[in-house]
């Protein structure tokens, strides 16, 4: 299964601009379990309360600044979302 945010990542690693890291709910055991099923390169956390952040729903991606502070939130995933997403990290 190919990892449908490669090229986010990518764009986001390039750019040196933004941390990339991939949030879950599940243990830091099911997350390098899928990690690797996946081949998904990102940093992770694990076990992660998403009500914390206010995060409804999966998936959701959060764009936080350097100060902290969350500047977008996408909720869902489409081509668009992908889209838009990839224009941010570029930015």
């Amino acid at each position: 299964m190919q990892n449908p945010h490669s090229d986010c990542e990518a764009s986001a690693s390039l750019n040196r601009k933004w941390n990339v890291f991939t949030v879950f709910s599940q243990t830091i055991e099911q997350v390098e379990a899928f990690k690797a099923r996946v081949n998904l390169s990102t940093r992770v956390l694990a076990g992660v309360e998403f009500r914390n952040f206010g995060v409804r729903s999966t998936p959701t991606a959060l764009l936080v600044g350097k100060t902290g502070v969350i500047d977008r939130v996408w909720i869902g995933t489409s081509p668009a979302i992908e889209a838009d997403i990839l224009a941010a990290v570029q930015r």
